[in-house]
């Protein structure tokens, strides 16, 4: 066991993220990022409507078959 993180998970406002070109910016650094430390990164949209079962089915193809 070490600490080192195994997923991250943020969740993606329309107005905020997909909506603000500095946010778009910042996204993509995030993203290289978790790309070099072999980190996986889900980004879930706040307008969409996720399930029990969405959220953990792309949990476990995010982990699993990556």
């Amino acid at each position: 066991m070490n600490k080192k993180p195994v997923l991250i998970i943020e969740v993606d406002g329309f107005r905020f993220h997909d909506n603000n070109p500095i946010q778009i910016q910042r996204d993509k650094i995030k993203n290289r990022i978790c790309k070099k430390a072999n980190i996986p990164l889900i980004r879930l949209k706040t307008y969409r409507t996720y399930s029990e079962n969405d959220i953990i089915n792309i949990i476990n193809e995010k982990l699993f078959t990556e």
